[in-house]
């Protein structure tokens, strides 16, 4: 197997939709998110520059360990779609990502989630005919429960 094929920095970089899901039941809502995974440049950039900051200031606080999540969340966040605030229509936009993340708790978990999860990235890049089909079945699992399968499926 030629590993170069596997490429997660691009995947991450080039973004996947996840699906907002209700915080208790689990259900499919009419929101989708564009994300960056933490393979993404982009990531290790947000990252780097926290933790310069960290190098060269004072001891963190729980406080700006809390907003330095946030931001790394906001620097992933590439688009979404049919997300209302307060009834209104609300277009993506860092602010808006900011603002959301940091009173919505439910929505910051499920993007930290979905950012980790590689998977999420190299699945939506597969081409269906070489996945074979257990990796339709693994894709199929995924889109009716909205639970991401075992690797080891």
């Amino acid at each position: 197997m030629d590993v170069t094929r596997l490429n997660p920095a691009c995947d991450a970089a080039a973004g996947a939709d996840m699906t907002l899901c209700h915080p208790v039941t689990g259900e499919a809502l009419p929101v989708t998110m564009t994300l960056m995974g933490a393979d993404a440049p982009e990531y290790a950039r947000v990252l780097r520059g926290q933790l310069d900051r960290k190098l060269t200031g004072e001891a963190p606080t729980a406080e700006t360990l809390a907003a330095d999540h946030i931001e790394r969340l906001v620097g992933m966040t590439k688009d979404w779609r049919g997300l209302k605030y307060e009834g209104r229509a609300f277009a993506f936009s860092p602010n808006n990502a900011r603002k959301l993340y940091q009173e919505q708790a439910w929505i910051r978990d499920q993007v930290q989630r979905f950012i980790e999860r590689r998977d999420n990235f190299f699945l939506s890049k597969a081409n269906s005919s070489s996945i074979g089909r257990w990796g339709k079945l693994r894709r199929w699992w995924a889109v009716i429960t909205g639970v991401k399968p075992f690797a080891t499926w």
